[in-house]
């Protein structure tokens, strides 16, 4: 669909609307971020197999990600949740920092 070469529109709503869509069939991941006191809400491409999927570290000022070979975390984690009655999710394991380089600014 081209709605913008048109001269279409599209409300925000509409755009959120069909991301919670695909994030319910896996094809995107939502999550939340802290930048400061503000709080977004973050969407990205679904990744197949995400329960299995190694954790992440992202930089929430400049977004700049690492993959870390870590396979103990995950099922570590979904015990921890076990043992305090929670049922583990099947999101991706995204660990929040502030790298270096925005850590100096």
């Amino acid at each position: 669909m081209k709605v913008t070469g048109d001269g279409g529109s599209i409300s925000l709503a509409s755009v959120y609307r069909v991301l919670k869509e695909l994030s319910n069939y896996g094809l995107v991941e939502r999550g939340w971020y802290k930048e400061g006191q503000e709080i977004r809400l973050l969407f990205s491409l679904g990744r197949l197999n995400s329960k299995q999927a190694s954790p992440e570290v992202v930089c929430v000022m400049c977004n700049r990600s690492m993959e870390v070979s870590l396979p103990k975390l995950r099922p570590e984690l979904n015990s921890l949740a076990e043992t305090m009655e929670l049922q583990p999710g099947e999101r991706p394991i995204v660990i929040q920092v502030t790298c270096p380089t925005c850590a100096e600014r």
